[in-house]
């Protein structure tokens, strides 16, 4: 029987142009390399020490089996759903950015980070359900690439695509914000924002999450003298709703479909336990077209995450 045990686990002022090749020559160096990644051929039958593998519960009892597929689901859709790494004002009716982001998220692989976590003989869910047998880190690494558009009336769209350390698994995501506070002077800015990222790449699972966020936050401008005021810096502070969905696929054995939408759910699953809360705060950077974000987001009794962008705003 096998027993896996690895997680998936302005104007500008003088100089600043040398400055500006050096950052965007980073970036750039940054996104070939995950792009990179994301497009190199992989034979069909290799095997990555942290790909999630359903089969790993296929000789569990159904119980058992429906308890760690559940819970596994639900972290890994903390994990992979969407990053709100943008103040409450979009790029502008006719702006762009392009950004390449990290993302530090923290599952709860072991009986002492989650004592409630379902166990069979020694091993966790995680344990269970992950392709290798070597022990888990506790930590997911995903680098993630994020563009932003601008639209008329405070609207932008924007779309990511992002890999998971360690395995062959993707994220696919689109969003889109609305601003309605955009503008108006001494208000705070208020987004509201839409997004869904979807696990791509997987064998034995199709995983996907859906987020509704609020998003609070001012905007103060900022420079050495008052020529240049072309910084900015915006911190925020927001909620978002999280609503995932899953199913196993080419698997031997029967389990439920998890689902938060309750007119899709099968007896026996319960939508709550697939809808989440999420609490973040963050700032961003903006010099000139130079940009850095970061926030942190907290899940109560799931996966807490750090993210981190840079980028370019034009």
């Amino acid at each position: 029987m096998r027993a896996g045990g690895a997680i998936l686990t302005g104007d500008c002022p003088r100089g600043s142009g040398t400055t500006m090749v050096t950052i965007t020559r980073a970036i750039a160096l940054s996104l070939v390399g995950l792009i990179t990644a994301l497009a190199a051929p992989r034979p069909a039958d290799a095997r990555y020490p942290e790909d999630l593998d359903v089969n790993g519960l296929s000789l569990l009892d159904s119980a058992t089996a429906q308890s760690m597929f559940d819970y596994v689901v639900r972290e890994m859709a903390m994990t992979i759903s969407p990053k709100a790494l943008s103040p409450g004002e979009t790029v502008g009716a006719y702006g762009f950015e392009l950004g390449f982001e990290s993302t530090l998220a923290f599952p709860h692989t072991s009986p002492e980070a989650d004592s409630n976590a379902p166990i069979w003989d020694m091993f966790t869910a995680w344990d269970m359900m992950t392709s290798s047998g070597e022990p888990s880190p506790g930590v997911i690494y995903i680098p993630q690439v994020r563009l932003r558009k601008g639209l008329p009336y405070s609207l932008e769209v924007g779309a990511t695509v992002g890999w998971i350390l360690n395995t062959r698994q993707t994220i696919l995501g689109g969003f889109g914000r609305w601003a309605p506070m955009e503008g108006w002077p001494n208000v705070p800015d208020v987004a509201l924002g839409f997004g869904y990222n979807g696990l791509v790449g997987n064998e034995t699972l199709d995983l996907g999450v859906f987020e509704f966020d609020i998003t609070v936050g001012y905007t103060f401008s900022f420079g050495l003298d008052r020529k240049y005021t072309s910084a900015q810096f915006a911190p925020f502070v927001g909620l978002g709703v999280l609503a995932s969905h899953a199913k196993a696929k080419n698997i031997d054995f029967e389990l439920l479909p998890a689902t938060a939408w309750g007119n899709k759910a099968e007896p026996g699953v319960i939508p709550n336990d697939f809808r989440y809360t999420k609490i973040f705060v963050g700032f961003t950077l903006v010099n000139n077209h130079f940009v850095f974000a970061f926030n942190g987001e907290l899940i109560p009794k799931g996966v807490h995450a750090l993210n981190l962008r840079v980028g370019l705003n034009y």
